[in-house]
């Protein structure tokens, strides 16, 4: 009987010294994780935006030279062109939404002769897709 009484409270004793104590409520490790982003999303407000190479001039002005739209009424025309710069930097969904069809078409034909890539857009610190929005507003006299 003593024998018994002895190995319990050895066996009970071996637990509780070597035993390991969780003090923290979580049970699970906590590894830093690269931030996420979803693949496909089109994000609207990156950190850091889309870039033209050597900046938004440049690529205004490569804009002008293609556009080709003559106008015989002394009139200010606008529109808006939204694009999306994809990962590898060139751009896709062109749209134009201006009242103007005519001027809309000529603007769509003009950035579609832009060859230059993109810097692409990054959100987390990883590159992004990302929707850019280019207006224009052309006044002809």
């Amino acid at each position: 009987m003593m024998k018994r009484f002895l190995i319990i409270f050895f066996l009970i004793l071996n637990g509780i010294a070597f035993g390991q104590i969780n003090e923290s409520k979580d049970i699970y490790c906590h590894f830093p994780t690269k931030p996420s982003v979803e693949i496909n999303k089109i994000y609207e407000n990156p950190d850091e935006i889309a870039e033209f190479p050597c900046g938004l001039n440049a690529f205004r002005l490569k804009f002008i030279q293609a556009m080709n739209y003559k106008s015989e009424a002394c009139d200010v025309i606008k529109t808006t062109i939204t694009f999306v710069v994809e990962k590898d930097g060139t751009f896709t969904d062109l749209k134009a939404s201006g009242r103007d069809p005519n001027f809309n078409n000529d603007a769509i034909r003009a950035m579609k002769t832009i060859t230059d890539k993109w810097k692409p857009a990054k959100y987390n610190g990883l590159i992004v897709r990302s929707l850019y929005r280019f207006p224009i507003t052309v006044s002809f006299e």
